[in-house]
């Protein structure tokens, strides 16, 4: 992956960098983020927070994870796109999704995350790690 990794929203009122290699990559099929996007999974890159920078405003909405950690799912209030994902189990992190990403293609992921919940019709590679 880049050492710049840029990408923002539909309208254009939100756009990040992150300059820097990403910690790790994941596709989570938690049921939270199945609702979030409203596809079978997310994939996300994670980040520091130290090297991340965003320009424009963004709409947070919170809520309790099974563990019991607040994630924090960040929107463009204008065109609703959903850009990040923050958590109190790892207040040093970004979670980039992936579909906002300028360049996507450079998305490569290490591991899949909450596979059980997963749905069969979104089926992932099964060379990924899975990490429950």
């Amino acid at each position: 992956m880049k050492n710049l990794i840029s990408g923002g929203c539909m309208c254009g009122a939100v756009h990040y960098e992150y300059s820097g290699n990403p910690l790790y990559s994941i596709i989570c099929q938690c049921t939270q983020c199945q609702k979030i996007t409203g596809a079978g999974s997310a994939p996300a890159i994670c980040v520091a927070n130290d090297n991340f920078t965003i320009k424009g405003k963004l709409t947070y909405f919170e809520q309790a994870a099974d563990d019991g950690n607040i994630v924090s799912n960040g929107f463009c209030p204008t065109c609703g796109n959903p850009i990040l994902k923050k958590t109190t189990a790892f207040e040093d992190h970004v979670y980039i999704h992936v579909g906002s990403l300028d360049d996507p293609s450079q998305f490569e992921p290490e591991f899949v995350v909450f596979s059980s919940s997963g749905q069969s019709w979104d089926t992932v590679d099964a060379k990924i790690n899975r990490v429950e």
